[in-house]
C-alpha cells in the first residue's frame, strides 16, 4: 500500500506542474485512474506514440469503454517515477509542456 500512496503523491506533484494540459483524478479504490489529457490528438494515437518512443505504456480509455480523452495510469509499480520522468520528457520533447 505504501508504493501506491507514494505514486499518488509522486502523481499529484506532476499533475499540479500541468493544470492546463491535465485533469487528475485520484484513484478512489485500488492503483488505477483515468486521467484526462487536454489535447487535440485522439489519446490513443497519442498513447501509441507514446509506448513507441518512450516505453512508457500509458492506456486509451476507449478500450476500457469509457469514452473522452482519459488514459488509464496505473500508481502500483515501484518504477512509477521513472517512468513519469520519461513521459514528462517526451512532453517536453514534442512541446506539450
Amino acid at each position: 500500500m505504501n508504493i501506491i500512496e507514494n505514486n499518488i503523491k509522486i502523481a499529484e506533484e506532476f499533475f499540479d506542474k500541468y493544470p492546463d494540459l491535465f485533469t487528475f483524478n485520484k484513484p478512489m479504490a485500488g492503483p488505477v485512474a483515468f486521467n484526462k489529457m487536454n489535447i487535440d490528438m485522439p489519446i490513443g494515437e497519442f498513447c501509441d506514440k507514446l509506448v513507441a518512443e518512450k516505453g512508457v505504456l500509458l492506456l486509451p480509455s476507449d478500450i476500457f469503454f469509457y469514452e473522452g480523452q482519459y488514459f488509464r495510469m496505473g500508481f502500483g509499480r515501484k518504477n512509477f517515477k521513472e517512468n513519469l520522468a520519461k513521459f514528462e520528457e517526451y512532453l517536453i520533447e514534442k512541446q506539450y509542456v
